[in-house]
């Protein structure tokens, strides 16, 4: 499968925050890429800098509210303003 474009991946994000309400940005992640297999194949070094493109794109959005420091995943949420 072809790799997802930034803004295909970033429409992904989205799509997961209007799943509900704040939500954690690696479960974001983990739900959104399910949606484009193999996109791990490449190596994870490959996949974080698409997802960190993708997600630098997302935060500036004015639709969209962050919570804490969006870097670290597991601590950080995102949701719709």
């Amino acid at each position: 499968m072809t790799e997802p474009s930034i803004a295909q991946l970033e429409q992904a994000f989205f799509d997961e925050i209007l799943k509900g309400r704040r939500r954690k940005v690696a479960m974001i992640i983990a739900m959104a890429t399910e949606n484009f297999p193999g996109f791990w194949d490449e190596g994870e070094t490959v996949a974080y800098a698409r997802i960190e493109e993708a997600l630098a794109r997302l935060v500036v959005r004015e639709d969209v509210l962050t919570f804490g420091d969006i870097d670290e995943w597991r601590q950080s949420e995102l949701s719709r303003r």
